[in-house]
């Protein structure tokens, strides 16, 4: 009966041992997995860090060319910021000297306009001087007319002839 109580238990000690060898199969496999797994990692993480320097290289490249263009632009309208500045320079010097001889113009014409203005003044006085010589001239001659015609009367009113 000793054999058969022992017979008994190797099914169950083969159960053991079975769950035994698959959980180490497991294990074994997760472990496996893992190794790959880190290999992986450590690829990508080499990876990254080679592709951080080409990109950080790449961008310093590409500020580099960036800043260059940027300094070539910042000249050419520095450039044509001196241009635009001599041409303000040399039109407000040439609206400067044109609003001299626009004075200068105004000046004469003014002069011309109060020159013309005494004429009309002198012409008018002349003018008006005639008048009263024309005036005077028939004032005078009525005046002598109307003495004419007082000794006239006095003479008729007198008896004389």
């Amino acid at each position: 009966m000793s054999i058969l109580k022992y017979a008994a238990g190797i099914p169950a000690v083969a159960a053991v041992v079975a769950t035994m060898y698959g959980g180490l199969s497991y294990v074994n496999g997760l472990q496996s997995t893992i190794k790959q797994n880190e290999k992986q990692i450590t690829q990508i993480e080499n990876d990254i860090k080679n592709n951080k320097v080409e990109i950080t290289s790449r961008v310093t490249a590409i500020d580099e060319k960036t800043k260059d263009k940027i300094i070539a632009q910042f000249e050419k309208v520095n450039i044509r910021l001196d241009g635009v500045d001599a041409m303000y320079k040399q039109g407000r010097e040439e609206l400067l000297l044109g609003m001299t001889e626009f004075a200068g113009k105004i000046a004469r014409v003014d002069a011309v306009v109060q020159a013309l203005r005494n004429s009309t003044h002198q012409l008018a006085s002349e003018a008006e001087m005639r008048g009263l010589e024309q005036s005077y001239y028939k004032l005078n001659d009525a005046l002598s007319q109307l003495k004419y015609d007082i000794k006239e009367l006095d003479r008729k009113l007198n008896g004389g002839y």
